[in-house]
């Protein structure tokens, strides 16, 4: 225990199961958070989950990102099973698709991924982290400047990667769920 405390990794450890359950030592948006967000730590807790998710994909990633890797993957791919097993047993298909492409070509988020429908209502399990996965592919696919054709080119170009990303998650997901 003394070699814990003493190398750091105790507080690292600690600061991750924290930013895992929505709690960060600072506030997005430093103090206009305060006054802009309802909750500004739970907020810069799941950003900072998201942003050391993604650092863990390139190679000599710490033990934190490794770490918010396998607990998002967990998150998601049990999301994506209940979701899937509640519209199953009730007769409904599960919308797998996180962009959907519009009549003029363009690309946006799906308010229908992974979404269950239980009392009349769509419900979603992934929280927090459906309403920034939104605001980010939202954020990536707004037209700019030009042709409508042009913005739609663009943000195919955005939304592909992204696409592809999505559809190794189910392997990913089975191979960490199952150990």
């Amino acid at each position: 225990l003394d070699d814990i405390i003493s190398s750091g990794d105790l507080d690292r450890i600690t600061a991750a199961a924290n930013r895992e359950t929505g709690w960060s030592t600072d506030r997005a948006f430093a103090s206009a958070g305060d006054w802009l967000l309802y909750a500004p730590r739970f907020f810069q807790g799941r950003a900072e989950e998201l942003v050391n998710a993604a650092a863990s994909l390139r190679p000599g990633a710490s033990m934190e990102q490794l770490q918010a890797r396998n607990s998002l993957i967990k998150l998601f791919g049990s999301a994506a099973v209940l979701t899937a097993m509640a519209n199953a047993a009730q007769g409904r298909a599960t919308d797998f698709r996180p962009v959907i492409q519009r009549a003029d070509g363009s690309y946006t988020y799906n308010s229908n991924f992974l979404a269950l429908r239980f009392a009349g209502q769509d419900w979603k399990l992934l929280g927090p982290y459906d309403t920034i996965l939104g605001l980010l592919i939202n954020a990536a696919t707004i037209p700019t400047t030009g042709s409508l054709s042009k913005a739609a080119e663009k943000t195919a170009n955005t939304v592909k990667p992204l696409l592809s990303f999505a559809a190794s998650l189910p392997a990913e997901a089975y191979s960490i769920l199952s150990t």
